[in-house]
């Protein structure tokens, strides 16, 4: 008897390669460190009856956040992207502090594309070519860690910082 259920891909998913695009911030691509995907979970109803109560699926996948930690440059040109976004969102002492540009002169909903961006991360295979994307729509950030400067470390240790992305939700295409 032969064995029909054997996987036709053998290799593992290796954690290095990736292709990381945030639109709206490209400065922070290139120095990405590790991008963590996000998770989804299903709600829960509860079906009510005499005897016990039934759990069913829910009717709303909820997406968590996606955390991407990066290099620093030290012109800090892709942390301060991600700054000012944020500052420009919060507009934390008035309305001329709310400065986004719009990505693109040819946009349909020209406020959608100052606020939200979208985030592509491409999953390479084992050979190195395009495998996997996961699109992540209408994504803005929600956190960024300090920076800590020191002047005691006995080795370069480059600065890193980590920044929180809240998402609409995405999809995921097989190239």
């Amino acid at each position: 008897m032969a064995v029909t259920n054997q996987p036709t891909n053998l290799n593992f998913l290796s954690p290095l390669g990736y292709k990381f695009i945030l639109s709206r911030a490209p400065n922070v691509g290139y120095f990405v460190q590790e991008v963590s995907l996000p998770g989804l979970s299903l709600g829960v109803a509860t079906q009510i009856t005499p005897f016990v109560n039934i759990r069913r699926p829910g009717d709303k996948v909820e997406f968590e956040q996606m955390q991407v930690t990066f290099r620093v440059n030290e012109d800090m040109d892709n942390y301060l992207e991600i700054f000012n976004w944020m500052v420009a969102l919060g507009r934390p002492e008035g309305f001329d502090q709310y400065t986004l540009k719009q990505l693109s002169s040819e946009s349909v909903d020209s406020q959608k594309d100052t606020i939200v961006s979208d985030i592509s991360l491409t999953v390479l295979s084992s050979a190195m070519n395009s495998n996997i994307e996961f699109l992540m729509r209408d994504c803005f950030p929600v956190g960024l860690s300090n920076i800590t400067m020191t002047s005691s470390a006995s080795d370069v240790d480059y600065v890193t910082a980590t920044a929180t992305f809240a998402l609409t939700d995405f999809t995921i295409t097989q190239v």
